[in-house]
């Protein structure tokens, strides 16, 4: 019972630093769903397809979480 709990927390701790970092979804036509990955990788200098394999990855290794993160940061952030 506690582990969704703990996991909606750190969703919300983890998209609230990622705003306050200052990354920005990009659509540009090179993105694959939301350009959300191609944000990250952008503000952190990262590969594209290093971002959307560690997501896809870390999608597959958790319950959920990484999905939804996903998706709030999609809804959520602005477009660069």
């Amino acid at each position: 019972m506690f582990i969704p709990v703990i996991g909606l927390l750190v969703v919300g701790l983890i998209a609230i630093y990622i705003h306050k970092s200052g990354v920005n979804r990009y659509e540009n036509g090179s993105e694959m769903l939301g350009g959300v990955c191609q944000g990250l990788a952008y503000r952190t200098g990262l590969p594209v397809a290093l971002v959307r394999i560690l997501t896809v990855l870390f999608a597959l290794g958790t319950a959920g979480e990484v999905v939804l993160l996903y998706v709030l940061l999609w809804a959520t952030l602005p477009r660069g």
